[in-house]
């Protein structure tokens, strides 16, 4: 059996992060609602834990809902270069929260992990700027 390459990794990794720092994704300005009412600068979404909903945020019906989206579109990602949740070992979305800026800005870090332990990053802010990492 041959294993995926890594460019599948990565391009879920890219468009995965591309997705949650656009404004489609639907989270903003829900999450830094959230994260300011919760006095957190910062916030890591776990795309394979059941409940994606960040601890320690209180429960927005929003948030709640564009999360659902947020699943759905990891999964579609991982469809689409013909992965499964299985070939993945972790899967974040790390969002930053600047005290300067308004509740539509935040800078999203990307992290896509298969085995053996290789990480794929990539970092994006809303404005749609994007760096490799």
């Amino acid at each position: 059996m041959d294993l995926p390459s890594n460019k599948r990794f990565r391009s879920v990794a890219h468009n995965l992060g591309h997705h949650a720092a656009s404004f489609l994704s639907y989270l903003h300005p829900h999450l830094s609602e959230a994260c300011r009412l919760a006095g957190l600068a910062e916030v890591t979404i776990d795309l394979r834990a059941l409940d994606l909903y960040p601890p320690g945020l209180p429960r927005l019906r929003p948030l709640e809902l564009a999360l659902g989206g947020l699943r759905s579109c990891f999964v579609a990602q991982l469809l689409h270069e013909g992965l499964t949740e299985h070939d993945v070992t972790s899967a974040t979305l790390l969002f930053t929260f600047r005290p300067d800026k308004d509740e539509w800005f935040s800078g999203v870090r990307s992290t896509v992990t298969r085995s053996p332990g290789l990480s794929f990053s990539y970092e994006f802010d809303v404005g749609g700027r994007r760096m490799l990492l």
